[in-house]
């Protein structure tokens, strides 16, 4: 049985570039989860607006669901921004 070591088991992060040419960091780590809630909050407006749309028939009610489905990424990612910003204050 081989065994991995943990070093090699975990992914490596890459910064991300800045578009004035910095790097900038998730220090706080926050990347991840504010994309896996936004993606989830999303899915579920839009898995809402289907339901909808296949037991009414009512295209509109499908639009303004994959609106809101859109509208809910921005404003998580939005809130996670504000959260960066208050870690960065705190420290």
């Amino acid at each position: 049985m081989h065994r991995r070591s943990g070093s090699h088991s975990r992914r490596t992060r890459l910064p991300a570039v800045r578009s004035d040419g910095g790097i900038e960091l998730d220090k706080h780590r926050t990347r991840r989860i504010s994309n896996l809630l936004a993606i989830i909050i999303s899915a579920f407006f839009a898995a809402v607006g289907v339901a909808g749309f296949q037991r009414t028939g009512d295209m509109r009610q499908l639009l303004l669901f994959i609106a809101l489905a859109a509208v809910a990424f921005g404003i998580v990612k939005l809130a996670f921004f504000g959260i960066n910003r208050l870690l960065d204050k705190i420290e």
